[in-house]
């Protein structure tokens, strides 16, 4: 869903929190498809995680690249 991948262009910290909490709110709503209501509940689950790149501005992008590879080749 690209509304999901917005959150990452967001510059201010507290409004892409904001943005991903009420997001998460909004996905869940009984008028979403079935599809869309699953992607709010891991949503409001991790969006502190989620957007906690934009504290730090790094990602663990690269050890998750890493781990699929070692699986993939055992």
């Amino acid at each position: 869903m690209e509304t999901t991948r917005s959150i990452d262009d967001i510059d201010d910290r507290d409004l892409a929190k904001r943005f991903a909490a009420q997001l998460a709110i909004d996905l869940q709503d009984d008028s979403c498809p079935p599809e869309d209501q699953s992607l709010g509940r891991p949503l409001h689950r991790w969006h502190d995680k989620i957007t906690a790149w934009h504290r730090t501005r790094v990602t663990n992008g690269l050890t998750e690249a890493t781990n699929n590879l070692i699986e993939r080749i055992k």
